[in-house]
């Protein structure tokens, strides 16, 4: 839905054709469908008990918007002008999708990043939100590290409580975790619980991606759906992993180049179509791929490691052949 891209733009989350989109959208005012939805979800959220005193000042943050990513200051005047009721409900769309939902991230997300929480414990969370072509690594209140992907949100609490140690993900993150036989450590993903005791792991779960991967290095972990059902988990040791779709859990063994080459910043496609490669590269490098032919046929495999994106193309282009233009941060094949 188009609030849900205006929340990752929000995030600095969204490639740049998905950023040329929402924008132009914006500016035909075609978003009115989104209105109540969007409010349901803005005002029906719980007041967050750090809330700055005082609220972001909505003509400013409109402003600096306009100027910013329009390239132009709207016009201010003393006289309230006679707007019919459709145009005017697409005026207040665009005032309520940019001026609410960036208040509300404002308060919510830049104000320390600590104001989400987990519910009944009222645990704040921290948000760590990975923009396109970056990767980072993060140690954990209990010595355990994670690397952060492209394209991902890892949520956790700053320090760990209670005898519990849980952490919240969407897209792709390599744990590696402290053993503490007392407090369990579970990652939240997609419907789904990775529970350890102190083991290293990769889980990929992208919005996105209709399946969700989860794979063990050292150690023993537990896979489950967030239900009670007993059927719906899975024990994995090293060089097994599980793959997830909304009807079964396959488990299978994998082979480490493949899985979590990535951490080691290496780029490993193994029998992959040119659509997995550029969603690939798109995460990867932060660009956005415009097909300008029907498509380019054929598999694709190989490793590059700390290689440029033409190179990378270049090195591609070897087996199957296309021709590729980089302007920016848009890749054209022809």
């Amino acid at each position: 839905m188009f609030f849900e891209a205006i929340k990752r733009y929000f995030h600095n989350n969204t490639l740049p054709k998905e950023t040329s989109e929402i924008l132009k959208t914006i500016r035909k005012g075609e978003i009115e469908d989104e209105i109540k939805d969007g409010m349901d979800r803005l005002w029906g959220k719980e007041k967050p008990e750090n809330q700055l005193e005082e609220a972001p000042d909505g003509k400013e943050m409109l402003e600096n918007f306009h100027i910013k990513h329009m390239g132009y200051k709207p016009a201010r005047s003393d006289r309230q002008p006679f707007l019919p009721l459709r145009p005017f409900l697409k005026v207040a769309a665009i005032i309520f999708i940019v001026v609410g939902v960036g208040a509300y991230f404002y308060v919510n997300q830049y104000n320390g990043g600590k104001n989400d929480q987990l519910g009944k414990n009222d645990i704040k969370l921290l948000n760590k939100a990975i923009p396109f072509g970056q990767k980072l690594t993060i140690k954990l209140s209990d010595g355990s590290t994670v690397k952060i992907n492209s394209g991902s949100t890892l949520k956790y609490p700053e320090s760990f409580k209670d005898g519990r140690r849980e952490v919240y993900l969407e897209g792709e993150a390599f744990f590696e975790v402290q053993r503490d036989e007392n407090r369990p450590f579970i990652v939240h993903s997609k419907k789904l619980e990775t529970i350890v005791l102190g083991t290293s792991f990769n889980i990929r779960a992208y919005k996105e991606d209709e399946k969700v991967e989860v794979a063990v290095v050292t150690g023993k972990v537990k896979v489950k759906r967030e239900s009670t059902d007993s059927d719906s988990e899975v024990v994995l040791l090293p060089s097994e992993m599980v793959i997830v779709d909304k009807l079964e859990m396959e488990k299978i063994e994998f082979t480490p180049e493949k899985v979590i080459s990535w951490k080691d910043n290496i780029i490993h496609f193994e029998k992959a179509s040119f659509e997995e490669v550029t969603k690939i590269l798109e995460r990867w490098y932060g660009v956005t791929f415009i097909m300008e032919t029907g498509g380019v046929r054929g598999r694709f495999e190989g490793s590059f490691q700390n290689l440029s994106l033409e190179e990378v193309l270049k090195g591609l282009n070897y087996t199957t052949k296309f021709d590729f233009k980089i302007e920016g941060d848009v890749v054209h094949i022809y």
